[in-house]
């Protein structure tokens, strides 16, 4: 067998079916019935969150663990459906400020809204981020009880295969999937992994930049982190279009 048109169907489970059919069809995969029920409940304005962290070795902090995510950045992008409005959000700790973590959170609960529905890609990360924050300062483990439930796995229906576009060539990370279902990806970023932004802003830590170079790294962090909501923006509207 060298073709996916060779491939025997009856051989193959459901999740390879759907992959052989868009493959062989050139044509993505939708399947409206489990999206709909993924999206109800979804508020008219959504916002779209994303962290950047450091997990040093050695504790660099108080109150911190080894191995222990501690989020210098987020991006936050907001869209109203019903204006068809988008604003951003941004926060960087400036890494000579010393332990970012008050700040994220004092800040994050601020720009983020009430009542509205949050998604994140592979969103166990940002919740456990927040969980961590707010175990730290206890001032807003209210509003975090209230908020919690509304976030969404925007990563859910890629890795459930309700929607498979043959260009994701079977990957379901958000850097295969955005350009698979948009013109837009992380290519042209100097910074294109979570993994790259850790490291960039250890140096930072540890001034192993020139002030210069801190200047760009810091431009770069934010810019990376803001395509990764902005991503999520995009792949959310194109299946609100697609389910409207």
């Amino acid at each position: 067998i060298k073709t996916f048109s060779e491939m025997p169907e009856d051989e193959l489970s459901q999740i390879q079916l759907i992959q052989k059919r868009a493959h062989v069809n050139s044509e993505d995969y939708f399947d409206t019935v489990q999206l709909k029920t993924f999206f109800e409940g979804v508020s008219d304005k959504v916002a779209f969150l994303d962290f950047e962290s450091i997990n040093p070795i050695l504790p660099m902090f108080p109150n911190s663990k080894p191995f222990q995510h501690i989020p210098f950045l987020y991006s936050l992008h907001i869209w109203d459906s019903t204006s068809d409005t988008l604003i951003h959000h941004s926060y960087i700790h400036k890494p000579e400020d010393g332990d970012p973590r008050y700040n994220v959170i004092n800040q994050l609960m601020k720009d983020i809204p009430k009542e509205t529905t949050i998604f994140s890609f592979n969103d166990f990360f940002e919740k456990q981020i927040i969980d961590d924050l707010v175990n730290l300062y206890a001032e807003h483990s209210e509003l975090w009880t209230y908020m919690k439930p509304l976030f969404k796995d925007l990563a859910l229906p890629f890795k459930k295969f309700w929607i498979y576009s043959p260009k994701q060539k079977g990957k379901a990370s958000l850097k295969e999937i955005l350009p698979a279902f948009s013109d837009i990806s992380h290519i042209g970023l100097s910074i294109k992994e979570g993994q790259d932004a850790n490291y960039q802003y250890l140096r930072l830590l540890k001034k192993q930049v020139t002030l210069e170079e801190k200047i760009r790294v810091l431009e770069d962090l934010e810019t990376y982190c803001k395509m990764d909501t902005f991503g999520l923006f995009l792949l959310y509207k194109m299946l609100y279009e697609k389910l409207k």
